[in-house]
C-alpha cells in the first residue's frame, strides 16, 4: 500500500491535529483514510520533530508511507519555495528541503537540502574536535535508542575545497567488525550544522558469542582440508622501466603453481566450524534490504538481464601497429602480395572456398607470434550475399602472417537461403567433429598440435547441433598451459568453420613441488582468515546474525618455492608496497621556529603540502613540480599537466618527467601562466628569435622571452617593470605563504594576481 497526502491536511497532522481553517478541516477530512491512519501518522510527525529540528520557515509540508514487510514506513518532507532568478527568467523553486526517512520509532535517514548551499574554498571555522562532537550530538539526537557501541570516524581530508565533512558509523560487536550496521553523517565544517545522516541499524539483533568461536588456526586446518591444490603452469607479464629512453618494455616468463581446484564458499562458521548457513538460511527464510539506505526510495524491482551474445573466440591482430611499423608497413614489397595470400586460402584444404566471395576488406595490422615478438598481419575479410532462396550468403574473415602467408585464424559463417541444398540439416556427430578438428590442428600447429589435448566443447551431441566446437588446452610435463588453446568448430557437413590457437615459444621450468602441506603451510603463515559478523533480516525483519571466517579466494602459489605470487606479476605478494599519497603521513622536521611555521603547519594538517620529504628546507628553492603539486593541491586544477609524469597505459603507472626536478624561475612561472591563463598564445610563445626583449634584464635568445611577453601582455605580470628577473626562484616557505594567505582570505584571487610577477 502507498498513499501520498499534502499540503493543508498534512500540515495540520504536523502540528497535531490542532484547530484549523475550515477550508483545511475540509480537505484534511477528505484525504484521511482513518482516524487510526491519522493518529499513527500524527505520532510519527511529532515524534520525529522531537528529534530533527525543522525550522519554521519550512512552511510547507508532503509524506509517503508504504506498508510492507509488516511494518509502515514513512517519508517525511519539511519543505519552502521560492521564485528564483535565472539569466532566463524567473522560475518558482524549492529553496530548502528537509526529508526524513522513518519506521518502527527508527529514523534512518535525513536529508537538508538548502538551495544556496555552495562549498566555501578555505580553512573551517571549526576545529576537527568540534567537528566530531557534532557529529556525535547528532548521532545520539536522532536516534537516542540507537543500540550497541557506534564508532564515529572522519572520512574527510580536504575541508579545504568542501564545505561538508563526512563521518562513517560503524558497529563493532566486542571489537568484531559487522559491515551490515554502517552509516554516514555529514555536516557544515563552519556551522556543524546536520547535513545528511544515513543509518542501516539492526537495534532487535543478538550475536553469537564471538568467546567460543573455533581458533583461526583451525579454521586454517579445515579451510585447507576441503581446497585440495591444483597444478598448472601460470603465465606472467612483468614491465621493466628504461630510464634511459623513458619507456616500459614488457617480458614475460612462465612458473608452475598452486592453485585451488575447487571453488565455492570460502566462509567458514566461526562457532560450528563448519560452512556458513548463511546463504542457505537466506533461501530459507527469504530476505529484505528494508533496512538498505536505498529502500526510502521507491523503485521498481528490477530483473537482472543477461546479455546472452555468444562470445567469439579471441582472435589475433587486435593490436594496432605503432607510426614507425605503420611507415615501414607501407612499403608492401616486403609482404606477400594480396594475390598471393588469397591463393593460400584458396589452395588450403581445410578452408572451403566459394569463387562468389568477393573482398570486402584488406588491411595491415600487428600480432604477436610464438616467440613474443610484434609481427605484421595481414587481415582479408571476403563476403557473398543474395536475394536468390536456392543461394547461401557467405562471410570469411581470415589472418595470415603478412610476410610468411602462416594462417593464424579463420572464421566462416553461412546465411543459407531458404530453399538452399546445401543447408546444414544433418545432425553432427562427436566422433566425426573431433576427427576433423585433430585433423586441423595437426595441419595447422604441425608437430605443436600433439602438445595439446582437448578439454572442452560443444558437451551434448544430438539432433539440434549441426556444428561442434573443440577446445584444446596445452600440457607441457603433464601440466596444463591453460594460456595456450586452440579452438576449431566443424560443421556437420564436415567443413571447418573456423581455427584460432595461441602458443608461446617459452622456458617452462621443471615442476619441483614442495608439497601442498608446505605450500599451505607458508601461505597461512601470512594469510590469515578475517573475522566478522555479519547477516540479514528476513521479511519480518528480524535480524539474523553469523559469526564467519572468510578467506581469500584469490590466491596463486609458486609451486617450486612454496610461496604466495601475485597471478598477474608473479612476484612476491606479501613484498612491501610504497604507500599512496593518501597514505604518507607527512611531517617535516625542520620548520619548528621558523617564521611560517603556523601557516606551514596548518597547511599540512589540511593535507596541502609541496613535498613529501621529511625535510622542507623552507627557505630553499621551490621545484617546478613542487610548485605545480602545491598549486594542483591549492586549487584542484589541470595547471601542472605539461609537467606531470608522463602516463604509460601499458604498465599503467607514471614514467618521471626528467624536468621536474628543476628550480622554479619567474621565467618559468610566466611558462605556466600563459598556459593556464592565455592558451591560446601558447605555442607561439615558443617560437624562438622573432620577440624583441621586454625588460632590460631578458635577452633576445632567452627561453621564457615570448612567455614573457605574452604573460605582460595578456595582464599576468606587471608590463611596467623595466627588469622581470626571470632567473629569480621563489621559497617552498614563500610560496607555501602565498597558499596559507589566499586559503585564509574571503575573496580567492586567481592564482596569477597572488604570485605576482
Amino acid at each position: 500500500m502507498k498513499l501520498s497526502r499534502f499540503a493543508a491536511g498534512a500540515a495540520a497532522l504536523m502540528m497535531g491535529l490542532s484547530a484549523v481553517p475550515a477550508a483545511a478541516a475540509a480537505e484534511a477530512k477528505s484525504t484521511s483514510a482513518s482516524t487510526k491512519e491519522s493518529d499513527a501518522l500524527s505520532k510519527v510527525i511529532l515524534d520525529v520533530k522531537s528529534r530533527v529540528d525543522i525550522p519554521a520557515s519550512l512552511d510547507k509540508f508532503e509524506y509517503d508511507t508504504q506498508t510492507k514487510y509488516g511494518t509502515d514506513f514513512y517519508t517525511l518532507t519539511w519543505y519552502k519555495k521560492d521564485k528564483i532568478k535565472y539569466s532566463w527568467g524567473t522560475e518558482e523553486e524549492t529553496v530548502e528541503e528537509i526529508k526524513v526517512y522513518t519506521f518502527d520509532g527508527f529514523i534512518a535517514s535525513v536529508d537538508h537540502y538548502k538551495h544556496d548551499s555552495k562549498n566555501r574554498i578555505g580553512f573551517p571555522k571549526l576545529s576537527a574536535d568540534k567537528q566530531a562532537e557534532a557529529a556525535k550530538k547528532y548521532l545520539y539526537k536522532v536516534n537516542p535508542k540507537i543500540k550497541g557501541t557506534p564508532v564515529i570516524e572522519r572520512t574527510t581530508d580536504d575541508t579545504v575545497h568542501s564545505s561538508r565533512v563526512r563521518f562513517k558509523v560503524s558497529r563493532p560487536i566486542s571489537g568484531i567488525p559487522f559491515d551490515e550496521n554502517s552509516g554516514e553523517i555529514v555536516i557544515d565544517k563552519d556551522t556543524g550544522e546536520l547535513i545528511s545522516m544515513d543509518l542501516r541499524w539492526w537495534n532487535a539483533a543478538e550475536f553469537p558469542d564471538a568467546s567460543k568461536r573455533i581458533t583461526p588456526e583451525k579454521a586454517s586446518e579445515l579451510f585447507k582440508e576441503r581446497k585440495p591444490l591444483a597444478q598448472k603452469y601460470n603465465l606472467f607479464t612483468v614491465y621493466d622501466y628504461d630510464e634511459e629512453t623513458g619507456e616500459s618494455k614488457s617480458r614475460q616468463f612462465i612458473l608452475p603453481v598452486y592453485y585451488p581446484s575447487v571453488s565455492g564458499q570460502n566462509e567458514i562458521d566461526a562457532i560450528t566450524g563448519e560452512y556458513t548457513k548463511l546463504y542457505e538460511d537466506r533461501n530459507k527464510y527469504s530476505y529484505t534490504d528494508a533496512y538498505n539506505w536505498s529502500s526510502k526510495f521507491d523503485y521498481y524491482d528490477e530483473e537482472e538481464v543477461m546479455d546472452e551474445c555468444a562470445e567469439e573466440p579471441a582472435y589475433a591482430g587486435s593490436n594496432a601497429l605503432t607510426d614507425a611499423e605503420r611507415g615501414a608497413v607501407e612499403d608492401e614489397s616486403k609482404y606477400k602480395t594480396y594475390d598471393a595470400l588469397v591463393k593460400i586460402i584458396k589452395d588450403d584444404p581445410f578452408i572451403v572456398w566459394d569463387d562468389a566471395l568477393v573482398n570486402t576488406g584488406s588491411y595491415i595490422s600487428s600480432y604477436t607470434d610464438i616467440k613474443g615478438s610484434e609481427q605484421p598481419l595481414r587481415v582479408l575479410d571476403f563476403s557473398f550475399s543474395t536475394q536468390d532462396t536456392k543461394k547461401d550468403g557467405i562471410r570469411l574473415h581470415a589472418e595470415m602472417d603478412a610476410v610468411t602467408g602462416e594462417i593464424i585464424s579463420f572464421r566462416k559463417t553461412y546465411s543459407y537461403g531458404k530453399e538452399s541444398p546445401n543447408k546444414n540439416m544433418t545432425p553432427a556427430t562427436e566422433k566425426k567433429v573431433k576427427t576433423k578438428a585433430n585433423a586441423a590442428a595437426v595441419h595447422f600447429l604441425g608437430d605443436k598440435a600433439y602438445e595439446y589435448r582437448i578439454t572442452g566443447g560443444t558437451s551434448e551431441y544430438n539432433k539440434d547441433v549441426k556444428t561442434g566446437n573443440v577446445y584444446y588446452t596445452r600440457y607441457v610435463n603433464d601440466l596444463s598451459a591453460d594460456f595456450d588453446t586452440v579452438e576449431i568448430s566443424v560443421d556437420s557437413r564436415d567443413e571447418v568453420l573456423s581455427f584460432s590457437y595461441t602458443y608461446h615459444d617459452m622456458t617452462f621450468p621443471a615442476p619441483k613441488p614442495v608439497g601442498e602441506d608446505k605450500a599451505y603451510e607458508m601461505l597461512f603463515d601470512k594469510m590469515k582468515p578475517d573475522l566478522y559478523y555479519t547477516g540479514f533480516t528476513d521479511l519480518q525483519l528480524r535480524p539474523h546474525t553469523y559469526l564467519t571466517y572468510s578467506f581469500d579466494a584469490d590466491y596463486m602459489i609458486d609451486m617450486n618455492t612454496g610461496r604466495r605470487i601475485d597471478p598477474y606479476s608473479g612476484e612476491d605478494y606479501y613484498k612491501t608496497e610504497k604507500k599512496t599519497e593518501e597514505e604518507k603521513v607527512i611531517a617535516y622536521s625542520d620548520i619548528k621556529g621558523h617564521k611560517y611555521e603556523k601557516e606551514i603547519q596548518t597547511l599540512l594538517d589540511c593535507g596541502i603540502y609541496c613535498t613529501d620529504a621529511g625535510k622542507l628546507d623552507p627557505d630553499g628553492a621551490i621545484t617546478v613540480l613542487e610548485f605545480t603539486t602545491l598549486w594542483d593541491k591549492v586549487y584542484q586544477s589541470s595547471l601542472s599537466a605539461p609537467y606531470k609524469d608522463k602516463w604509460d597505459s601499458r604498465t599503467q603507472s607514471y614514467i618521471p618527467n626528467k624536468d621536474a626536478g628543476k628550480p622554479l624561475t619567474r621565467g618559468e612561472i610566466a611558462k605556466i601562466y600563459v598556459r593556464q591563463y592565455a592558451s591560446e598564445y601558447y605555442d607561439a610563445a615558443a617560437v624562438p628569435g622573432i620577440y624583441k626583449s621586454p625588460c632590460s634584464d631578458v635577452k633576445e635568445n632567452s627561453p621564457y622571452i615570448g612567455y614573457i611577453i605574452f604573460a605582460r601582455a595578456a595582464g599576468l605580470a606587471d608590463e611596467k617593470k623595466a627588469a622581470f628577473g626571470e632567473n629569480t626562484g621563489l621559497t617552498r616557505a614563500d610560496c607555501l605563504k602565498l597558499a596559507y594567505d589566499y586559503l585564509a582570505g574571503e575573496n580567492q584571487a586567481p592564482i596569477y594576481e597572488v604570485v605576482k610577477i
